[in-house]
Order: C-alpha cells, then sequence, then structure tokens
C-alpha cells in the first residue's frame, strides 16, 4: 500500500508542476496581450530563472522591453539572437530591433535589420522605413528607389511615399517629375497645406510666372501661416517679372510686413517697382536701402536711384547716385 502511494504521489506532482507554469505563461500571455508589460515581464522573468532553456520567454521578456522603452531592450534582442541561433522567432526580432534603431535615430542599424527581413518587399510598411531610413540618412536615390515601389500600392503608405518621392525630386531639381507628384497630393488632409508652398516654387524656378500667379492667389488663404510669407514674395516677383507693378509693389510690401531681415534684392525689385510706377519718393525709399549688394545689382540701383532723384529735383543727390553707378563695370552702358 505504501509503494502504491508513493506511485500516485509521484503521478499527480508532475501534472501540477506543469499546470503552473501553464498558468503562469497564460497569465503572462494575457497580461502582454492587454499591454501590462510590467507585470507581464515580471512572469516572464520568474519563469526564466525556472527554465532558462525556453526561447519563447527570452523573446517574450525582450518584447515587454521594448514596449516599455528600456534601456536593455536592444541588448536583450541581440543577446537572444546570439543564444538561440536556429530560432524559429528571428525575423520577428529583426523586425523589433530595425524599429527599436529606428526609434533611436540609428538608420543605419535600422535599414540593416530591416533588409533581414524575409519577404520584406512584399510588406509596404517595411519598404516605407527601409525607405525613411534613407531618406534619413540623406541617402536619396536609395530613398527614392524604395519609396516608388510603394507609391501605386493599396496601402496607407503610398500617399506619404509619394510626397518624399517628389520632395527627392524637386531636391534633384527634376521639377516635372516633382510637379507631376505633388499634383496629386493636393487634396490630400496631410499634405495639402504644404503641397502649393513646393508647385508654386516648381512654377517660379521653371519661370512659369503666369502659371504661378494663376494657381497661388486663389488659395494664399489657405496655406499654413509659415508657409504665407515666402507665397507672398514669389507672387509679387511674378507679377515683377510679367510687368505687373502695380501687384508687385502690394505682394512685397506684404512679404517685408511678415520679415524681420531681408534680402537686399527684395529692396532693389520693390523701388524699381515703385520707380516704374513713377512714385518716386517711395523709389528712393527702398533703393536707398540698396548699400552692399554683391552683383550687378548695386550699379543697377544707383543708377535708378539717381534717376529718381532727378525726377524729384534732388540734383546733388542724383549726381552722387549716378557717379556711383559709374564707377561698376558690370554692365559697360550703363557705365
Amino acid at each position: 500500500m505504501f509503494r502504491v502511494l508513493n506511485i500516485f504521489l509521484f503521478v499527480f506532482l508532475i501534472p501540477l508542476n506543469v499546470v503552473c507554469q501553464l498558468n503562469k505563461y497564460r497569465e503572462a500571455n494575457t497580461l502582454f496581450l492587454e499591454g501590462s508589460y510590467s507585470a507581464a515581464q515580471s512572469l516572464y522573468q520568474q519563469m526564466i530563472s525556472e527554465n532558462n532553456e525556453d526561447e519563447l520567454l527570452f523573446y517574450y521578456n525582450a518584447k515587454c522591453a521594448k514596449h516599455l522603452y528600456a534601456k536593455d531592450a536592444i541588448d536583450l534582442y541581440e543577446n537572444y539572437l546570439k543564444d538561440f541561433s536556429y530560432s524559429l522567432y528571428h525575423q520577428n526580432v529583426y523586425e523589433d530591433l530595425a524599429f527599436l534603431y529606428l526609434r533611436d535615430l540609428n538608420y543605419t542599424k535600422a535599414i540593416n535589420n530591416f533588409l533581414l527581413i524575409e519577404n520584406f518587399n512584399e510588406k509596404p510598411y517595411l519598404i516605407f522605413n527601409i525607405a525613411y531610413s534613407y531618406f534619413s540618412l540623406d541617402s536619396l536615390d536609395n530613398a527614392q528607389y524604395y519609396f516608388s515601389k510603394i507609391i501605386s500600392t493599396d496601402s496607407k503608405y503610398s500617399i506619404p511615399a509619394q510626397y518624399y518621392f517628389s520632395h527627392i525630386a524637386y531636391e534633384n531639381r527634376l521639377y516635372d517629375s516633382a510637379l507631376d507628384g505633388f499634383r496629386k497630393l493636393v487634396l490630400d488632409d496631410k499634405f495639402r497645406s504644404i503641397v502649393p508652398y513646393y508647385i508654386a516654387q516648381i512654377h517660379f524656378f521653371q519661370k512659369n510666372y503666369k502659371e504661378l500667379i494663376s494657381y497661388v492667389e486663389p488659395i494664399l488663404s489657405e496655406v499654413i501661416s509659415s508657409r504665407k510669407s515666402e507665397l507672398n514674395r514669389l507672387l509679387a516677383e511674378s507679377y515683377y517679372r510679367t510687368g505687373q507693378y502695380n501687384k508687385s509693389i502690394d505682394f512685397f510690401n506684404e512679404f517685408l510686413s511678415e520679415q524681420e531681415e531681408v534680402d537686399i534684392n527684395i529692396y532693389f525689385l520693390l523701388g524699381n517697382s515703385y520707380f516704374l510706377e513713377k512714385k518716386y519718393l517711395e523709389a528712393i525709399k527702398f533703393l536707398e536701402m540698396v548699400i552692399e549688394a554683391p552683383d550687378s545689382t548695386l550699379q543697377y540701383s544707383s543708377y535708378i536711384l539717381g534717376a529718381s532723384y532727378l525726377q524729384v529735383e534732388k540734383y546733388h543727390y542724383a549726381l552722387q547716385a549716378f557717379k556711383k553707378a559709374s564707377s561698376y563695370s558690370f554692365d559697360l552702358e550703363i557705365k
């Protein structure tokens, strides 16, 4: 009878230990799924102390550290890769590590881990983050290549990919490609406030001044405030280039009211606009501010300033301005 009782206890105790272990697993996993990562990690670490060969425990311990923004999260994952060389969870670890490095702005290591993930080319969210990492490293050709792979996908990453792809084309002065891309974003809620700035700049660089005016002026009130000043400047210069000097004066003055420091060329263009509109006193006011221009602007400005002084019969000042204009050789006819 004593022997039978011993056998019964032996058989009973083994399942009891297994049941306890399973209960801890279930409890830890439930806590993890509920987002109680600190409590879950505590249980995983208890089980690791009891069984240090179960790779799943180590994996979820690292995963908890990731969610908790723990300083040792990366080390836990890196140690996992060393200790479990043939783990079934390597792909998950590479992805988690990639996003951890991305979070730490370590874009090179993020890319290295992203590229270790099998079939990453089939997952738009991975491609986007690879592209963004290259973009952050200023590796624009690589970034544009990966962004291009998801522009046409049916995913939430296609629109931001289109923006970054177009931005890179803009930076590389591929203005036709950039313009085509930005036009696809004009109705997007996230990018509609900034896209007009790019489109306006492209029209300006391509000297499409009339297109810039017809595009920007109707939407000027809708653009973000931080970009409005620059758009006022582009409108002012575009009206100047198309000979609409009254309109250019309005937008130059609007631009100046928003700026603390102004390029000397703005004073020249505004002063010349007033001169061409025969408003000589206003012309003099701004042309007198052009005192240290680095190129031919100073010669032209001095000449127009002299002509303005003539119109208001300030002959001594006119003489001084013409003398200054004659001292430069940028334009020999003016000299």
